[in-house]
């Protein structure tokens, strides 16, 4: 992912991820979209200028993976809205950027048929951190799917 964000914006892509393998029951194409999905937002939304970090922590029940960019913060008001369903954005925002309010939660949704959840935070001081948190063993391998139900009001 790493690789091919690089390939594809001119913002710095920085990885900071352990040497050894992480090991898991993980839906492999769904976190691939997830993170694909953030990095994209991080650029989008971000400064232009500064790198985009991605770093993986290893943890014995769980993989926390952080997307951090520099630029304007997602204001205080907003940062539970960006996760409902549909919430759109009519691009009123300095860079007058539109949105379809379904990337953010899918990426929630996956975080959740993982096992783990989703957080952000974003301040002007330390910029915009999205941080995923998913269980290595709460699924059982095999091809048992997760139903994702997308509420609208949380």
């Amino acid at each position: 992912i790493t690789s091919e964000a690089s390939a594809i914006y001119s913002n710095e892509v920085v990885l900071d991820c352990p040497e050894e393998p992480i090991t898991g029951v993980f839906d492999v194409a769904m976190i691939r979209r997830v993170l694909e999905n953030i990095v994209s937002n991080a650029v989008k939304y971000g400064d232009r200028g500064a790198p985009i970090t991605i770093k993986a922590e290893n943890n014995p029940e769980n993989v926390v993976i952080s997307i951090h960019n520099e630029g304007n913060p997602i204001p205080e008001h907003k940062q539970k809205e960006i996760f409902k369903f549909l919430n759109t954005s009519n691009g009123t925002g300095p860079k007058k950027l539109k949105s379809w309010g379904m990337g953010l939660t899918l990426v929630k949704a996956v975080a959740e048929a993982h096992g783990g959840y989703l957080t952000l935070q974003s301040n002007k001081e330390t910029g915009t951190v999205f941080k995923l948190v998913i269980a290595k063993f709460a699924n059982k391998p095999g091809k048992v799917k997760t139903s994702v139900i997308f509420d609208y009001d949380s």
